[in-house]
């Protein structure tokens, strides 16, 4: 399994650009499905060894191959308030990873990290849901509700997000992906968000027990609500791809994604009433890697 700076925090990044945007989308929902990213395309047929067709491949190449051309494509192809607000979404999705990413790395990656551990990346993120959430509700003891994590689509909003995603994809990467499998993942997103929920602790249980009997450590348990956060999380760190040093942790990061990601906002709306051409668009959102934050 595999997850990106984690669902709650991309539609909250995604709610607060669209405010600084003075942007108006008409579906909110598909907007904030849309903030989710390719993500939920890792999830599709989770339980199966052998994925047909494999959209977790397909997931990451999304993250890692040719990501300005994939937004622009989302973009030109959308149609209607569904699909566009869907594309808006998805981009804040880019622009949050690229930024957070190099610092989740920092954390998981590097041998002194203190999330260096097996599957640290997923449990980080897990648990910056957790306390992100907690910390926008002040109660310290809620636990993150299904609804905003995944949002439930309607079929008509299901139907045009899946149809822009197959153009999109097939225009930028070649793959005719089935309809039914790009909506399936949808699917298999809200299931896997609806089951990873322990309250009381006894999900907790089980997935440490199929985690023992995959010996795969964290491969369930890392994904579960609610998490706790790890002591001391530094605030100061160095970005493993371009060796920059920084000052300022993942509310620093968010903060800028949330800047960068409202004037992504604008220049989108602007070329879609017209007002931006399609080469200053393409300018705005950029091609950096969801994994990296560089050019790809």
């Amino acid at each position: 399994m595999e997850t990106m700076p984690d669902a709650y925090l991309h539609i909250r990044t995604a709610r607060a650009a669209l405010q600084q945007s003075g942007c108006s989308l008409r579906c909110l929902a598909a907007y904030e499905m849309g903030a989710n990213g390719p993500d939920p395309l890792f999830s599709y047929q989770i339980l199966s060894s052998h994925r047909d067709p494999d959209l977790y491949a397909l997931a990451e190449r999304l993250h890692s191959e040719r990501a300005g051309a994939f937004l622009m494509a989302l973009a030109t192809l959308a149609r209607g308030d569904i699909q566009r607000s869907f594309a808006a979404g998805f981009i804040m999705h880019n622009t949050l990873d690229s930024l957070a990413h190099p610092y989740v790395a920092f954390l998981c990656e590097s041998e002194d990290g203190i999330y260096h551990i097996p599957n640290g990346h997923c449990f980080y993120e897990s648990a910056l849901d957790c306390v992100t959430y907690r910390q926008d509700t002040g109660d310290r003891h809620a636990v993150l509700p299904l609804s905003e994590a995944c949002p439930l689509l309607s079929p008509a909003e299901l139907g045009e997000t899946t149809a822009l995603l197959q153009r999109a994809i097939f225009a930028v990467f070649g793959e005719d992906i089935p309809f039914l499998a790009i909506s399936d993942s949808y699917r298999w997103f809200h299931w896997v968000h609806r089951s990873f929920r322990s309250r009381y602790g006894f999900k907790k249980l089980i997935a440490r027990l199929l985690d023992a009997a995959l010996h795969k450590p964290g491969f369930a348990l890392s994904h579960m609500q609610p998490c706790k956060m790890k002591p001391d999380v530094p605030d100061t760190w160095r970005d493993p791809y371009t060796g920059e040093s920084h000052i300022g942790g993942m509310a620093a990061i968010v903060e800028q994604a949330e800047h960068k990601g409202s004037e992504q906002l604008r220049a989108l709306c602007g070329y879609w009433k017209r007002e931006v051409s399609r080469e200053d668009l393409a300018q705005v959102l950029g091609n950096a890697s969801y994994n990296t934050g560089l050019p790809c």
